[in-house]
């Protein structure tokens, strides 16, 4: 026997009513393939139920159940091997908090018990409740004898006359939507369960109308029919929508569904400022501050912006250029300065432009023990009555400088200058040009503004040219002595 209901977790509309106690009723649900026949009242302990079924006015009624009669599971064990993948969720469902007790609340026959049952097969069968047709011809007349017995003994019997017709469910009606910090909510109304039971739709299925113009189907979950409440539904909707359209239907226990209901159409776009962001924390790491925060508002905003400031008093710096988008709370700060502390804040955005509160204050601190990176290739050149030196620049963001270093010997070098460029015109010892012929050593290293030095880089050697001639001499004196002699002094 297969009772081909969906399992449902929400709750539902009473669909069954005991007004009498013991007011035995066939429920008939049918489409075009078979037909499920479900009882108000579940067979008793040591009770069967038998079924018949007569295809004319007035002709012999042949047995359905002739190899299996229904019954009820004798045991909790039995009836939870019934019930099989459906167990948990009918527990949920009845808010049980033992298996006894579950099984003795499908056994019943109060509303809930029957709810119960119609809604998960597996209940059904544990409970002896419920048979499905597989032998109709659509469109034909049945008349169904129902009998219970107690033993061989015949305790009650009842007939119903049906026609083998797909079911016509009823639409729902009044479907409103409204919108809201990224959700959008919708409600509907549908007729009470009416007394002759005609009107058995037990779930609703929600549709969206999508990019190509049809409408998917939105609710993988099934909505019950709830008739002591309005029925809802509530989604998040993607931050670039601007309009939404949805429409409701309505569908029966062998899965007959009712016509469309009126769409309604939703501005997904509203006018409200968002809230702002929550659990918004900062941590130093290696040059940079990372800022993160929660991204409840997703569906809310287009985006974020993170604020910045050195002191409290101070108005707040948007560090972000651009607005960031939804999908990425967080943002990496790496312009800030080594031992200051640095105050935090995010905003959210909404759609329509308008900014929330600052969220709350974090607090980070740079440490900057890292030192630059070493500048490369460093040369040497005479430019004139000077020494030109050039190199490649360090790659470090935080680089405050170069430091020089000089000497007449390898490896003895003395900070002499430095240079916030990649180049220096070294003019000699208290600029007192070189010594021809001499030569010279340099050496230089990359500082930060955290006072962080590189390593240096290796020594250059350079020879000042001697490339001028010496002055002549002076004083220059020549006179005759008194032999013949020419004497001849210079300085």
């Amino acid at each position: 026997m297969k009772f081909k209901l969906k399992t449902f977790v929400i709750s539902v509309f009473i669909l069954l009513s005991v007004a009498k106690a013991q007011e035995r009723e066939l429920l008939y649900f049918c489409n075009s393939k078979e037909a499920v026949l479900f009882l108000t009242v579940a067979p008793e302990f040591g009770e069967s139920i038998k079924i018949f079924r007569s295809n004319s006015p007035g002709g012999d009624f042949s047995e359905l159940t002739k190899d299996r009669p229904l019954t009820a599971a004798e045991d909790m064990s039995s009836a939870i091997e019934k019930i099989g993948v459906d167990y948990t969720a009918l527990k949920k469902y009845l808010d049980a908090e033992s298996d006894f007790e579950v099984y003795r609340n499908i056994k019943g026959n109060s509303s809930r018990a029957g709810l119960a049952t119609l809604l998960f097969p597996g209940a059904a069968e544990a409970a002896g409740r419920a048979f499905t047709d597989k032998t109709i011809s659509e469109g034909s007349t049945y008349t169904y004898k129902i009998v219970y017995f107690n033993g061989d003994n015949e305790t009650a019997s009842f007939t119903k006359t049906v026609k083998a017709v797909k079911s016509i469910v009823v639409t729902p009606a009044k479907l409103e939507g409204s919108f809201a910090r990224g959700v959008v909510n919708l409600k509907w109304s549908f007729p009470a369960w009416e007394a002759d039971k005609s009107n058995l739709a037990v779930q609703f299925r929600v549709y969206k109308k999508a990019i190509d113009g049809k409408f998917d189907l939105k609710n993988r979950t099934p909505i019950l029919r709830n008739d002591a409440s309005a029925s809802e539904f509530s989604e998040g909707v993607s931050s670039q929508e601007t309009m939404a359209e949805y429409y409701v239907t309505a569908v029966d226990p062998v899965g007959n569904e009712s016509k469309p209901s009126l769409s309604v159409k939703i501005k997904t776009v509203t006018d409200e400022a968002p809230d702002k962001p929550e659990g918004v924390e900062a941590y130093a790491g290696d040059e940079k501050i990372s800022v993160v925060w929660k991204n409840a508002s997703e569906n809310a905003i287009s985006g974020f912006n993170v604020y910045r400031k050195k002191t409290l008093d101070d108005t707040p710096l948007k560090l972000n250029k651009k607005i960031l988008p939804p999908s990425r709370p967080f943002y990496t700060d790496t312009t800030m300065s080594s031992g200051l502390t640095f105050f935090y804040y995010v905003t959210a955005v909404s759609k329509s432009g308008k900014e929330s509160k600052l969220s709350n204050l974090t607090t980070a601190m740079y440490e900057d023990k890292k030192p630059p990176v070493l500048p490369k290739n460093l040369k040497a050149s005479v430019a004139g009555k000077f020494i030109k030196l050039e190199w490649e620049k360090s790659t470090s963001r935080d680089l405050k400088e170069y430091i020089i270093y000089k000497g007449t010997a390898p490896g003895i070098l003395a900070k002499s200058n430095s240079s916030s460029t990649t180049s220096f015109i070294d003019s000699g010892y208290s600029k007192k040009s070189f010594e021809a012929g001499a030569r010279y050593y340099y050496s230089i290293s990359a500082i930060d503004y955290s006072g962080n030095e590189s390593e240096r880089v290796s020594d250059i050697a350079i020879v000042f040219p001697d490339k001028e001639a010496p002055e002549p001499p002076y004083p220059f004196v020549a006179k005759i002595g008194e032999t013949p002699v020419i004497e001849i002094k210079s300085g």
